[in-house]
């Protein structure tokens, strides 16, 4: 026998994707699912985890885990961040008399962030200057990137940001992994991605895609492919020339075609819309053939999708410009 278990968040999985896919066409063989949807950890659980950590009895902590879940809505992950801020603050400290303290009216008092999120930023901000920009550069990258991506697009030796970045490592804050790095959590990559400010994301992703379709090589390109589209779609305003839109829009609609032999319609379908943004008008005049393709690949991602309307527009189109 075999047994397999695995996790995804269900807000980001929906009927077309991948997983959702995947776990229908094993179902369907006969093969036996338990889904077990996991709720944020309640009151009498985070109690017996503090009490716990600081070794005391559980009566004697309960304003503390009841602060404690107020502040992190019962995610673990939130409750450890949290409860270290408290002990870097020395908020929560052990005492000369050998047993762990805490001052309740200092903690409500001082209440240092009024989220999780805030507390991601404050300990990445804690970190170096150049750790800091180094981990927030990272961040554009997604939730895992290698060694050699990360100094592609910083613009470094590979040795360098293998050395800037063990703070953020020894900060718990990314782990290594295979030759690269993965963040340890997504807010934290979500917290390190809001240090940029809003109006220069659009130029770092364009340099990033622009880094990567530079240097790596078609084998790797098409391995990172929805990667390096996706930095360079979020940097398309700021393109100005047409053989670079041209090359865009190429790759959206290699993307799209991959993700649909993929089944992920969904993203199919993102991307055969990028791609027909930056088509010009007279394509049905100038390449019928190709356009009409384009066109029936779109339609069948967003059929495939449950987007029937936008699919019918799209049918309607070909019909429009039948030969």
């Amino acid at each position: 026998s075999f047994l397999f278990i695995g996790a995804y968040r269900s807000n980001e999985v929906d009927p077309s994707h991948p997983v959702a896919t995947t776990l229908k066409n094993i179902e369907n063989t006969g093969v036996t699912i338990e889904q077990i949807h996991l709720e944020p950890l309640g009151q009498e659980s985070i109690n017996l985890w503090v009490a716990d950590t600081l070794k005391a009895d559980p009566e004697s902590t309960g304003k503390l885990s009841a602060l404690v879940r107020e502040k992190t809505g019962g995610n673990p992950f939130f409750i450890r961040s949290f409860l270290k801020d408290l002990h870097g603050g020395r908020l929560v400290r052990f005492s000369p008399e050998n047993c762990w303290e805490w001052d309740m009216e200092e903690i409500v008092k001082k209440q240092p962030t009024d989220n999780v999120m805030e507390l991601m930023v404050t300990n990445l901000k804690k970190l170096p200057g150049e750790t800091c920009t180094l981990v927030s550069l990272a961040s554009c990258l997604g939730t895992s990137f290698s060694q050699e991506v990360l100094a592609i697009v910083s613009g470094m030796e590979r040795h360098d940001t293998v050395r800037k970045i063990k703070p953020a490592l020894a900060a718990g804050m990314l782990f290594a992994q295979n030759g690269g790095y993965r963040f340890v959590h997504d807010k934290i990559l979500e917290g390190a991605y809001s240090i940029i400010p809003k109006k220069d994301r659009p130029r770092i992703h364009l340099e990033t895609g622009r880094h990567l379709v530079e240097h790596l090589s078609p084998a790797e390109i098409e391995s990172n492919l929805f990667n390096i589209v996706e930095h360079l779609n979020r940097g398309l305003v700021l393109v100005r020339q047409k053989n670079e839109t041209d090359k865009i829009r190429d790759l959206n609609l290699k993307a799209a075609q991959k993700a649909l032999n993929s089944s992920a319609y969904k993203n199919a379908g993102y991307y055969f819309a990028q791609a027909r943004e930056l088509m010009p008008k007279e394509s049905w005049d100038k390449d019928y053939q190709g356009t009409l393709a384009f066109y029936s690949q779109w339609a069948e991602a967003e059929y495939m999708s449950s987007n029937f309307k936008e699919a019918e527009t799209l049918f309607q189109l070909i019909l429009d410009h039948a030969q």
